[in-house]
């Protein structure tokens, strides 16, 4: 009598093991939630080799080929190089992504390839496009125009699913990726935004840039003090924005360091009050000047920030933000609020800007991994469902 209640419970536990099990098998390969939550591991298991992030890597997936071609993309008024990434031995179409990275000097950078063959053998068709504003340190509308040009080619391939096509973005280059996103021709067929580390409104980070100061969602200031690479980038577009005569004046008194008097008289109102920016000993005083600063700042401002573009903004939009001297988790969260529900935000530590590489404990990399891949799972439910 014992052994046959012995033996009916062993039975009832394997019973039950077995319809776990098989539930879940269920859930992972016949669930688009499943599956999304599989590609993801899948994902982070191909980023932590391709970067070394050392971050928890399952060995059990194996390595896909990826296809890699050079091509170009024609435009309203140039033709655009680029490189392309896609998996190969792939039997349906793809979803397909527009790589939007921040000013680098070459799109061979390191960190643009191993994440663009992440991508690829995670099952995306990357595009990148030679963006020669951003390889040349400038921050421009003109990016937005060619990343929709970048879009539509994109979308037309017989290897892209033209239903799943959206943006990657890094830095400056994810919030190009977000105005580019808004523009009325593409805006109802752009699937997604992954911004990481974007700034929110160009001027308002601007006056943070230069003041050394930033404004977090409950107002308190924090001191920062920004990377030298994007206080220059920042002058530097600004000082464009003035007469020629203006730009000489105050190019050469930035690399001086200094202004004299007489100089300071000669120059025009925009460029005075823009040396006042550059110099604000506050946030509250660099705003003070910035408001004065002409219409065609502002209009300047309308065209390059995500700020001036949200109700044109259809997509979902994924926002990842790290610890950073180049753009502050805080623009970040700013995007957040003013999205609302349309934005899914997931500030992480593993990351020095765009650049998964900061130094952490064994338990902290595991914990930052599991936010990557929640992160990741809700990202590639959009992207491949």
């Amino acid at each position: 009598m014992l052994r046959l209640r012995f033996l009916r419970k062993k039975r009832t536990v394997f019973v039950s093991a077995f319809i776990l099990i098989a539930g879940a098998l269920i859930f992972l390969l016949f669930t688009p939630q499943g599956n999304a939550s599989l590609k993801a591991v899948y994902f982070l298991s191909v980023f932590a080799k391709e970067f070394d992030a050392k971050i928890p890597r399952l060995p059990l997936f194996a390595d896909r080929e990826v296809i890699f071609e050079q091509i170009t993309i024609p435009g309203d008024s140039e033709i655009l190089a680029a490189d392309l990434y896609r998996p190969k031995d792939v039997s349906v179409k793809s979803p397909g992504v527009v790589f939007a990275y921040g000013t680098v000097p070459t799109i061979k950078d390191p960190r643009i390839v191993k994440l663009s063959r992440a991508l690829a053998q995670g099952g995306f068709v990357v595009l990148v496009p030679h963006f020669p504003d951003l390889l040349a340190d400038r921050v421009h509308e003109r990016t937005a125009y060619h990343m929709v040009d970048a879009f539509q080619w994109l979308q037309q391939q017989d290897f892209v699913d033209s239903q799943k096509v959206g943006f990657m973005g890094f830095c400056v280059g994810a919030s190009l990726s977000l105005v580019a996103a808004a523009d009325p021709t593409i805006a109802n067929d752009v699937a997604w935004v992954h911004a990481i580390s974007p700034y929110f409104d160009l001027f308002s980070f601007a006056e943070e840039v230069f003041s050394r100061e930033y404004e977090t969602l409950d107002g308190s200031k924090i001191a920062w003090e920004p990377h030298i690479q994007t206080v220059r980038i920042f002058q530097n577009e600004l000082v464009l924005l003035l007469s020629e005569e203006d730009q000489k004046m105050l190019t050469n008194a930035l690399k001086e360091g200094s202004l004299k008097d007489e100089e300071f008289s000669s120059l025009s109102s925009d460029a005075q009050n823009l040396w006042r920016v550059f110099h604000a000993q506050s946030l509250e005083e660099a705003r003070l000047f910035s408001k004065k600063l002409s219409s065609v700042f502002q209009e300047t401002n309308a065209r390059r920030s995500p700020s001036a573009r949200l109700e044109g903004l259809l997509a979902p939009v994924f926002l990842v933000s790290g610890l950073d001297t180049f753009i502050p988790y805080a623009e970040s969260e700013k995007l957040a609020k003013a999205l609302g529900s349309q934005a899914i935000f997931t500030p992480v530590e593993l990351f020095q800007h765009v650049d998964p590489s900061r130094k952490l404990s064994f338990f902290a990399r595991a914990r930052e991994a599991f936010r990557l891949w929640n992160h990741l799972r809700r990202a590639f439910l959009v992207s491949f469902s």
